[in-house]
């Protein structure tokens, strides 16, 4: 018998925020910024800050974002990373997990079904949200270490777009599991591509034009608000 897994993206939609909003909190307001002071110059900000405007008007290049954002921590070490990671999620990104899928998700784990993040996000920096989730397995964009430390360097393709639909069926071919019966929670278009690979399609919380497929295709539809801790 095949198994059912429920993918979840996670920014706009486990997370009420980007992950990238609570992780620059975190370097400005816990006095971390040194680790990236050489990398943080007035031109990084001002593309970031471009690239977070064309996030919200959906015409993001996600190519363009991944290479400045990477830069900020090429000569860093994974265990840096992952403590980075975890830092910030406890200070920040944890008090944003929306209550309305942590109740979902603890509902697909009580269906023993395989709750797996489905991300962009870079994997030293999820890790914090799958382990406070308890979940076994997550899938994002992994970077390469040279002798443990960043380099610039990630393994493709990146989790995002065709790249999610690439790596989810990966997985679903690993461990036996039929996306037919699958579900996939998400916010955005940018995953249109592997919405229409699952069984169970649900806009979370949908931008503009998720919303307008969502409304023709009667996918479900859902609008969270309050976080674990309202």
């Amino acid at each position: 018998m095949r198994k059912v897994a429920a993918f979840f993206d996670v920014d706009d939609t486990i997370l009420l925020k980007p992950f990238g909003v609570s992780f620059a909190k975190y370097l400005l307001f816990e006095g971390k910024w040194q680790l990236v002071a050489d990398k943080m110059k007035i031109d990084f900000v001002m593309k970031m800050l471009k690239y977070l405007l064309y996030y919200k008007l959906l015409i993001l290049d996600f190519d363009e974002l991944l290479e400045t954002a990477l830069s900020l921590f090429i000569g860093l070490t994974e265990e840096q990373l992952i403590k980075m990671g975890k830092e910030a999620f406890d200070s920040y990104a944890k008090a944003t997990i929306s209550k309305k899928l942590y109740k979902i998700i603890k509902k697909h784990k009580e269906k023993n079904e395989q709750v797996v993040l489905l991300t962009s996000d870079l994997e030293p920096l999820m890790k914090p949200l799958a382990d406070y989730l308890e979940l076994p397995f997550f899938i994002s964009t992994r970077l390469i270490y040279d002798n443990g430390v960043f380099k610039g360097e990630t393994e493709k393709p990146y989790c995002f777009g065709e790249g999610k639909t690439i790596l989810a069926k990966k997985f679903a071919d690993e461990n036996n599991i039929d996306l037919k019966d699958c579900y996939f929670y998400t916010n955005s278009i940018d995953d249109i591509h592997f919405m229409k690979n699952v069984g169970h399609p649900v806009a979370v919380n949908p931008d503009i034009k998720l919303l307008m497929e969502a409304l023709v295709r009667n996918w479900k539809i859902i609008n969270t608000s309050k976080t674990i801790f309202d």
